[in-house]
């Protein structure tokens, strides 16, 4: 009778030992979770705000943005990923460096003037002839060739056609089928 009650004591030990164990990993692992769930709904609502706020952009101030940033050995999306919106601070100034940058006229066509300009406008017909006259020629070769590809490729040949036929009509089992359709009465 000793050894079994020693038994029994040690196998409750263990069991109990068993249970403190699970119910610590269970209380430490909880608490981890619950920070996680909720500082990770934060951060990833505060990402995907900040991720739609830099969509409403135009994508020139976008690629502008994201250019300067990258010469800076960071990126937009890093900045997206940390909840940075463009009304931040920190991106102000690159957002109205950009803003000025687009609306800047372009001064290459301001700076023809008087026979530069007139040169350049005959040159530009003259480009506009000859890519005319060259699509006109495509067109053309274009119809020629599709033309030739039709003839080739639309008649009967018996002796390759008419062999492939023959294999395919070989192989099927019934050449005809009948459908009987019950509403119809059949």
């Amino acid at each position: 009778m000793p050894s079994a009650l020693a038994h029994r004591t040690r196998t409750g030990s263990w069991l109990r030992l068993l249970q403190i164990a699970a119910t610590i990993s269970l209380l430490f692992s909880g608490s981890a979770w619950a920070q996680t769930a909720n500082g990770g709904g934060v951060q990833s609502a505060k990402v995907q705000a900040a991720h739609a706020d830099w969509r409403r952009l135009s994508q020139t101030e976008v690629n502008c943005v994201d250019q300067s940033l990258r010469s800076q050995r960071t990126s937009l999306w890093s900045l997206i990923q940390r909840g940075v919106d463009p009304s931040d601070p920190t991106v102000a100034k690159l957002r109205t460096a950009c803003r000025a940058q687009a609306r800047a006229p372009n001064t290459s066509v301001a700076a023809h003037s008087g026979s530069q300009a007139q040169a350049a406008a005959v040159e530009s017909a003259l480009d506009s002839a000859v890519a005319g006259k060259a699509a006109a020629d495509k067109a053309a070769a274009d119809k020629a060739a599709a033309d030739k590809f039709i003839d080739q490729y639309s008649t009967w040949d018996e002796k390759l056609h008419g062999v492939v036929a023959a294999n395919i009509r070989a192989q099927q089992r019934y050449r005809f089928r009948l459908f009987k359709f019950a509403t119809l009465g059949e």
